[in-house]
Parts: C-alpha cells; sequence; structure tokens
C-alpha cells in the first residue's frame, strides 16, 4: 500500500509533491486584462480561447490550475485589448487632440502678429543704411571729378551729371542711382505724362534712356550755364559754379526723390496729401516723400550723408539767394496747423 504523498502547507490548497524534490505549486499572480465579457473582444479571440480549452481537455495529466483559463492567459487572451490604446487603431491617444492643436496653432499666429512689425521695420532701417551708402559712393564719384578740375562745375544739364556719375551708363554705376525702398518701376502707363516715379517706386528715363531708372534727383543748381564762365552776374543768379562753398554742410547735392532733378524755392508748397504725383516743375513737392520713415537720405557739398526730415527741406541752401527762413519754416511763421494733414506729425524746423 503506497504511503500518502508529503502534504507542505502554503496557504493554499493542498499540493502534492513531486519527485526529485519539493517544488511548491502557487497561484500566478492575475494580470491586469479586459473582462472576457466585454462588447470590444474579436470573434478570432473567442474561437482561439475556445480551441485552447478543449486542447487542456484531451490532456487529463494535467491539473486543474494548468487547465484554468484564470491561471493560464491564452494567446487571446493577450490579444484582447481596448482599440482605444492599440498603437494601430485609428485613434491614437499619443496624438494631438483638436483642442492641442488649435492651441498650437493660436500661439504661432501670435508670435508671427508680433514679429512681424519688428522684421519689417529691421528691413526699413537696412534699406536706410544701404541707400545712404549709394549716396556717399555718387558723393565720392563727383567729388573725384571735382577734385581734378579745381572744384570747378562743368557746363552740363541734369542728364549730364547722370552720365558723369554712371559712367555713361555702365550697369555696375546706374544701380547706385537706385534707392533700396523704391527699385520697383511703375508700368508704363502710369508714368506718363511726366514720367514720374513715387515714394517706392523709381522714375524712368534716367539720362534719357527709357531703360534706365533712378530715385534720386540731382540739385539743378549746381552747374554752370552752357557757353557762360562763372561770373559775378551768374553766381547773383543764384547757382552754385563752384564746390568750394562756405557752410557746404547745409547744401544738398542728391537725395531721394520721385524725379530725377530738383530746382526747389522758398515759396513751394507741400503736398496736399501723402503720395500726390510729382509735378512737371522741378520743386520740393517731389522731394517730400517719406520713404525712410518720416523722412528722407540726402547728401551735401561737403559729402556728408544723413537722413532728413520732410519738414526740413525748406531749410536747406539750395541756391545762393534761397530764403531758408522762408514762410513754410519756424523762422517764418509758419504754425503746425498750416501744414497738410499728413504733415502735422513730423517734426518743425
Amino acid at each position: 500500500m503506497n504511503a500518502p504523498p508529503n502534504v507542505i502547507p502554503t496557504g493554499g490548497p493542498p499540493q502534492a509533491a513531486r519527485s526529485g524534490g519539493i517544488r511548491l505549486r502557487t497561484e500566478r499572480p492575475s494580470r491586469l486584462r479586459p473582462d472576457p465579457s466585454t462588447p470590444l473582444r474579436s470573434a478570432r479571440g473567442d474561437k482561439e480561447g475556445q480551441r485552447s480549452a478543449l486542447h487542456d481537455e484531451e490532456r487529463p495529466g494535467r491539473t486543474r490550475c494548468d487547465t484554468n483559463r484564470a491561471h493560464r492567459p491564452s494567446v487571446a487572451d493577450h490579444r484582447r485589448v481596448p482599440i482605444i490604446n492599440h498603437p494601430s487603431s485609428i485613434i491614437n491617444a499619443n496624438a494631438f487632440t483638436l483642442i492641442e492643436l488649435l492651441v498650437v496653432i493660436s500661439i504661432i499666429v501670435m508670435l508671427m502678429a508680433l514679429l512681424l512689425p519688428a522684421i519689417q521695420k529691421a528691413r526699413r532701417q537696412a534699406q536706410a543704411v544701404s541707400c545712404q551708402a549709394n549716396l556717399r559712393q555718387l558723393g565720392l564719384t563727383f567729388s573725384t571729378y571735382l577734385g581734378e578740375n579745381d572744384g570747378r562745375v562743368p557746363e552740363w544739364d541734369i542728364d549730364d551729371a547722370w552720365r558723369l556719375i554712371t559712367r555713361n551708363g555702365h550697369p555696375a554705376y546706374t544701380r547706385l542711382a537706385l534707392c533700396p525702398s523704391a527699385v520697383k518701376p511703375l508700368p508704363y502707363d502710369t508714368q506718363q505724362p511726366y514720367h514720374k516715379g513715387d515714394t517706392f517706386h523709381p522714375y524712368p528715363w534716367l539720362m534719357g534712356r527709357p531703360d534706365l531708372y533712378g530715385s534720386y534727383g540731382f540739385n539743378q543748381y549746381i552747374r554752370r550755364r552752357r557757353g557762360t564762365t562763372a561770373t559775378d552776374s551768374e553766381v547773383e543768379a543764384g547757382h552754385w559754379p563752384t564746390c568750394d562753398v562756405k557752410q557746404a554742410s547745409g547744401v544738398p547735392v542728391f537725395f531721394d526723390s520721385s524725379t530725377k532733378g530738383a530746382s526747389p524755392h522758398a515759396t513751394d508748397r507741400p503736398p496736399e496729401y501723402e503720395g500726390e504725383p510729382p509735378t512737371y516743375t522741378p520743386d520740393i513737392r517731389n522731394l517730400c516723400v517719406n520713404r525712410h520713415n518720416g523722412g528722407t537720405n540726402m547728401l551735401f557739398m561737403d559729402w556728408s550723408v544723413r537722413k532728413v526730415g520732410l519738414k526740413e527741406h525748406w531749410t536747406f541752401k539750395w541756391h545762393r539767394q534761397f530764403d531758408t527762413a522762408g514762410p513754410w519754416t519756424r523762422a517764418g511763421g509758419v504754425e503746425p496747423e498750416d501744414w497738410p494733414t499728413w504733415m502735422r506729425k513730423f517734426k518743425d524746423y
């Protein structure tokens, strides 16, 4: 008669000791998995679970804990996971929700709205610096020519002056006639009848050529009339026949303009509105272009370059008899309300 098997108390159901040593069989810790009765289980998992149960019943040597599905997870149990957490599901818990995406887009739009004005301001400042560099180059060319001719201005007209500066239209020098803020020309039909430009567009027919454009004007009082000499009568007429003058820092030479030349008078009125078309007569209105944030760049006869205010144009010594205390200056008694509405915000001089 065989002896009863040794039983080791483990706190659970009694288990028989096997030969070759005592090995305790304890319950396996249950794993968190969805309830088999959940409606999310698939038909394929149900069939595999049934086949696994039939296979276990055909093997009577296994104990209850081996055949019990509650203790032995099947392949179907591992596949019974909610669709919401499956990485291949259309609904992915790791992706952005619609609200989160809208919040991110809103933040990007707000940053762009804050940064765009700063970027545009930096761009305008860079164009103003490049504009002053062009004027300095024009001044260097002009002063070199005058230095080789004892400081005397030649007999020329406005086109002759530009031919000298640009070496008869050489491409490497004609670019100096364009302000970086006014490079793209207007359509041809809008340039008539005066072949004009405007604040941010160049004028055509530089040096009489329709394929050349310019954004700067030249002081037409800096010249000698053809067939004359620098006599006292011509000096009294107001022209500058030489660059050796007193207070040269107040005599304009090249400047931002909507036409290729200017011969201002102290009584010239300001433009009635911003962007007013240039006049046929080359007066100060053609120079009042708000191209550089409330002002323009200008080269003077001492070959210095600086930004000048729009109302400051009436205070320069354009010719020898020009009244720098004219009716459109503070010294001449102009009041802020006398200026056109669009110019009242600018500094008075």
